[in-house]
């Protein structure tokens, strides 16, 4: 009990400084992630609000609005949070070599960028979860042959379980939550579990896609 309390007691310091911590100047990959999460965001945002524009103004009277695409607007809504957490990373160390980091300063720093892209990693999985949604929502409404019927519903069933495991596992694996990105507030029952969930999670996206 007492090596718990110290550990919290270290954990709790290490958050403190961490979360008062100055930006690191950008250099070299941190650019590149940023320009191609600003060039993908700004695609992502013209598609789809072109998709709504056709939907409301050039349908006519019949106005087809369907599930594909409240699921698409949907899965659109929690990217913008996504990335903003992505690019808040950046500026605290993500992608960035460690001699661009302060001396002495670098377990603080991974810290902040580690909570930063937690919050990326579930609000982004949400976005992309919904956008597939869509894509399998539209294919149902466009064919049908009932072989294609039976591939995008497994693929559904697939997303759903995926999420629901994924989730399952990431709650449960610290205790409290904030130790997956500093693990001296608490205990991790899996170590990396994060990473792991990130891994296989991305595998199944891949091959529903």
């Amino acid at each position: 009990m007492a090596l718990l309390i110290g550990r919290n007691e270290e954990g709790e310091c290490i958050s403190e400084i961490a979360n008062r911590l100055p930006p690191i100047p950008v250099h070299g990959f941190t650019k590149t992630i940023q320009a191609i999460t600003y060039v993908i965001t700004i695609l992502a945002t013209i598609i789809v609000a072109l998709r709504v524009y056709v939907r409301v103004r050039l349908s006519g009277s019949q106005r087809a609005w369907g599930w594909d695409d409240i699921f698409a607007v949907a899965g659109w809504v929690p990217l913008i949070p996504s990335v903003v957490f992505l690019i808040l990373a950046t500026y605290y160390g993500l992608g960035a070599h460690d001699d661009h980091v302060p001396d002495g300063m670098l377990i603080y720093y991974q810290v902040r960028v580690k909570s930063y892209m937690f919050l990326f990693e579930m609000i982004y999985f949400a976005s992309s979860i919904l956008t597939k949604l869509a894509m399998a929502i539209m294919i149902l409404r466009l064919s049908s042959t009932r072989t294609y019927v039976y591939i995008i519903w497994g693929n559904i069933a697939l997303l759903s379980v995926n999420a629901l495991v994924c989730l399952i596992i990431m709650f449960a694996s610290c205790s409290p939550l904030p130790a997956l990105w500093n693990e001296k507030l608490g205990y991790c029952r899996l170590k990396n579990g994060w990473i792991i969930i990130s891994y296989v999670g991305s595998v199944v996206l891949a091959m529903v896609d």
